[in-house]
């Protein structure tokens, strides 16, 4: 890999004094662009700097200074309204007969990675299994509606903040227990051995720390030149990144990936 060209925007940042003191939090995009095989490829994401900063001498001094990949808000998963918007439509018609259209996943994914639907609810702490419920529906894959969250999978819109969904919907680890049953109709999927062996819209689930619960849950959305997949997810927001992740600060030496074709 050959580094071309990095470019780094602000976004937006929230501030918060306490006397001498100013704790301050960036969201900050970044584009690389870089070359493999005489190809140039582009990754895109959006991360968290959190400043710490003190006056001194009239002056203001960094202290301390971290990256992250979700926004510090005491715990909090705070459910967002979007304000709807004409040209984003609920995907809501079954195409299952024909199979699951790869492109309208992947095409939904690239639209949407750091513009979340208005028509679902968007998670602001961890919304990434949501997206790639999402995108997975949007290629085609009906849902499989129950009125007991802890079955199915589904989203049921009813309007404000009354939406209803299942825990396979928004819940990583549960999405991972859903892709491996068996079924005979709606969302199947096969676990493979390699991620070289996946497709575009095909999903990689994320065992962080290795012990057995499933964090986090991308959508593959690009192939690199060496047949590696490159991936779309929310949380944090990022557009044909690399399936590793092991620039992830959530990232460890036990991280355990799952991958899995969608039929």
């Amino acid at each position: 890999m050959i580094p071309v060209k990095r470019e780094t925007r602000l976004l937006s940042v929230k501030e918060n004094r306490t006397g001498n003191l100013a704790d301050v939090a960036a969201l900050i995009s970044v584009r690389n662009v870089y070359s493999i095989q005489d190809r140039c490829l582009e990754e895109e994401k959006e991360e968290w700097a959190y400043f710490r900063l003190q006056t001194v001498r009239g002056g203001w001094k960094i202290f301390s200074l971290s990256m992250g990949e979700k926004p510090r808000t005491g715990g909090q998963n705070q459910m967002i309204t979007v304000s709807p918007r004409l040209d984003s439509p609920m995907q809501t018609r079954s195409i299952s007969q024909q199979g699951y259209r790869r492109d309208l996943a992947v095409r939904y994914a690239d639209i949407h990675w750091n513009s979340p639907n208005p028509q679902y609810r968007y998670f602001s702490e961890d919304n990434c299994t949501n997206f790639i419920s999402q995108c997975v529906h949007a290629g085609g894959i009906p849902m499989e509606v129950s009125n007991n969250p802890g079955k199915g999978w589904w989203y049921q819109r009813r309007g404000g903040r009354g939406d209803r969904w299942s825990y396979s919907w928004t819940v990583a680890h549960s999405f991972y227990l859903y892709l491996k049953r068996q079924r005979s109709d709606g969302l199947r999927a096969i676990q493979m051995e390699s991620p070289e062996q996946l497709d575009l819209g095909d999903v990689i689930c994320y065992d962080w720390e290795g012990d057995g619960r499933w964090n986090h849950n991308v959508i593959v959305t690009r192939f690199d030149p060496n047949g590696a997949p490159l991936v779309n997810a929310h949380t944090i927001n990022s557009r044909h990144r690399y399936w590793e992740y092991k620039d992830s600060s959530a990232w460890t030496p036990r991280t355990k990936y799952a991958f899995f074709h969608i039929l």
